[in-house]
């Protein structure tokens, strides 16, 4: 459980991007927003030792941040542009909900899709029934809650940004 706590509390979008981001030579001419190799290297290698550091107790030491390079020099090239893949539904879902300890996926997957709109069934006067409002009133009011208690535990748990610099993102045109 520690150990997962640790990797969850540092896996950053930048950690993500190297371990499953595409190089944006993959994609030919298609315009792409990327992110420079070496920026990639630089926040993922904080990361890394980030995690290090806080499985062993100490500080980083030489023999670790080398160990740390050289995982990182073999899936990111620094002269490389680095397009970020966009993670799944499901996996946002399972990050946030092991973070603030909310149950997304089960509402998501509770979700009553009775009550879903469809272009056909958008007329709704005098065709939907007293129901059909009661759960969506009822689904709506569970997902407030949802978004309430992220945004609460959001306020009482700031996280520092190591990636406060946004000219990093690099869009080809």
């Amino acid at each position: 459980m520690r150990i997962r706590k640790i990797l969850m509390a540092n896996t950053d979008s930048y950690l993500i991007c190297a371990v499953a981001g595409k190089n944006k030579q993959e994609y030919g001419k298609i315009n792409v927003t990327s992110i420079w190799g070496e920026d990639v290297i630089k926040f993922t290698m904080k990361n890394i030792e980030n995690i290090i550091s806080e499985l062993k107790g100490t500080k980083v030491g030489k023999t670790d941040k080398k160990f740390v390079r050289e995982l990182i020099s073999t899936t990111v090239d620094k002269n490389s542009e680095i397009v970020p893949t966009f993670p799944t539904n499901s996996f946002v879902m399972n990050f946030v909900e092991n973070i603030t300890k909310q149950k997304i996926e089960k509402l998501y997957g509770e979700y009553s899709y009775f009550v879903h709109s469809y272009v056909p069934s958008w007329q709704t006067f005098p065709f939907s029934s007293v129901l059909e409002y009661k759960i969506l009133r009822h689904e709506i009011d569970k997902f407030e809650r949802l978004v309430r208690n992220i945004l609460l535990w959001c306020s009482i748990n700031p996280q520092p940004s190591l990636h406060s610099n946004n000219s990093i993102l690099k869009t080809n045109s």
